[in-house]
């Protein structure tokens, strides 16, 4: 729900980062689902991990600057980069449930093949509702940091600003004749099933570590979807930034990349 125009840009202009010396990157890809990751693993090795779930449109410059800020503090960063079928695309409803189940598979793939002894999570936008999903599902997850994220998912999808998601909710309407937005909503809901609806496991995921940022001029993931999982979820910490989604998730990593970092070294 971001594109990497903007992000690629901004790293012209900003400080990068570099990788510490005890510190390694490399890729590999995790069968079944081609699961494509981004290990930075530092030395000593650990067994405490936090997997890093990207914005839509892929990885992006913050996405490393979150790995390598993560590495340099002892911790196993794992981006997911890619997986099978992430890319689809169609007018069918059922098209949320297929991509939804995907980058469930795909996290779960990334745990099971992993010996961690302790795993968080870190997710963007899109990132952040499977995050979120994936948190509440696994007891391996012991802690999250959710970025512009929200739910319920079928009414982040019908409401969205997105440019892609305008496009094919003019193309539905056409499509299917649906009457308004309610309508449309409430179809695609039957679509997905509640298993990958994060608010879901709200008291599962209420028991955990939770911190969250808040946009709070959102029209891509809305504001008040975001304020639903607040709500429901009850996270220890949120930070509230008076931006739309693009500049809450630049804002985000520019004043609390540290504050993420902290919060994972006090609950992994």
């Amino acid at each position: 729900m971001i594109t990497t125009t903007a992000l690629t840009a901004l790293a012209l202009f900003v400080y990068h980062a570099p990788l510490q010396a005890d510190c390694f990157q490399q890729s590999k890809k995790l069968s079944p689902h081609q699961v494509e990751v981004s290990h930075y693993e530092p030395e000593p090795k650990t067994l405490k991990a936090v997997i890093i779930l990207p914005p839509t449109g892929g990885i992006t410059f913050l996405e490393r600057q979150y790995a390598r800020a993560l590495c340099n503090q002892g911790f196993n960063a794992l981006i997911i980069e890619n997986w099978d079928g992430l890319n689809e695309e169609n007018l069918e409803l059922s098209l949320h449930q297929r991509l939804l189940t995907r980058g469930q598979n795909a996290i779960e793939t990334l745990i099971t093949q992993s010996a961690y002894s302790s795993i968080g999570i870190l997710g963007t936008s899109v990132g952040a509702i499977h995050a979120a999903t994936a948190f509440g599902r696994s007891e391996k997850l012991k802690s999250a940091f959710l970025i512009a994220g929200g739910g319920p998912i079928h009414q982040v999808i019908a409401e969205s600003g997105e440019s892609n998601l305008k496009k094919v909710r003019k193309a539905r309407f056409k499509k299917f004749g649906f009457k308004d937005l309610n309508e449309y909503s409430k179809a695609l809901s039957e679509h997905i099933g509640p298993e990958l609806e994060s608010i879901h496991y709200k008291d599962f995921i209420q028991e955990k570590r939770l911190q969250m940022v808040v946009a709070e001029s959102d029209e891509t993931v809305q504001t008040k979807f975001q304020e639903n999982w607040v709500t429901e979820f009850n996270p220890e910490q949120v930070y509230r930034i008076d931006a739309g989604h693009m500049w809450t998730i630049i804002k985000a990593w520019w004043f609390y990349e540290e504050a993420m970092v902290d919060f994972f070294k006090d609950s992994l």
